[in-house]
């Protein structure tokens, strides 16, 4: 999913695996996914693929842009326990939604500590990385649970 700031950044996530390929059985370190990140900015371009989040994290990004496209917005800040990347709602304008995305240096590179790009986009815009996201993940379901 490619995301466009307001000022022309581009901020790429991609979901690339599972950390551990292999399923261990159930548990929470099992379900954990590296999450590869290319940012484009007037300030730095960088690349990393040294962020985590896990399976149910990015069922909470999902969820969160659905509500944001459905204006039902019950959490305004999305942050997660791995420190690389967290969201923040900022304010509704006519019919477009703003928000941040913020890097952290687990996703910065070593010399920056934290990194943010603001974003404006409308209900179809929305739906599209709602749908888009939901379509990455379902490649990578949660794991060692099954009966």
């Amino acid at each position: 999913m490619i995301f466009t700031g307001i000022e022309n950044e581009t901020l790429e996530f991609k979901i690339v695996g599972y950390e551990i390929p292999e399923n261990q059985g159930p548990s929470y370190e099992a379900n954990f996914l590296y999450i590869e990140l290319d940012v484009k900015s007037v300030h730095r371009n960088w690349h990393t693929d040294n962020c985590a989040l896990s399976t149910t994290d990015v069922e909470k990004i999902i969820d969160w842009f659905y509500r944001l496209q459905q204006n039902n917005i019950v959490i305004r800040d999305l942050e997660f326990i791995e420190k690389g990347i967290s969201f923040e709602y900022l304010q509704q304008t006519n019919s477009q939604v703003q928000f941040r995305i913020l890097l952290h240096s687990d996703c910065t590179p070593n010399d920056m500590k934290n990194f943010h790009i603001n974003f404006k986009l409308n209900e179809k815009e929305l739906k599209v990385v709602h749908e888009s996201l939901q379509k990455e993940l379902s490649a990578f379901p949660t794991r060692g649970f099954e009966k």
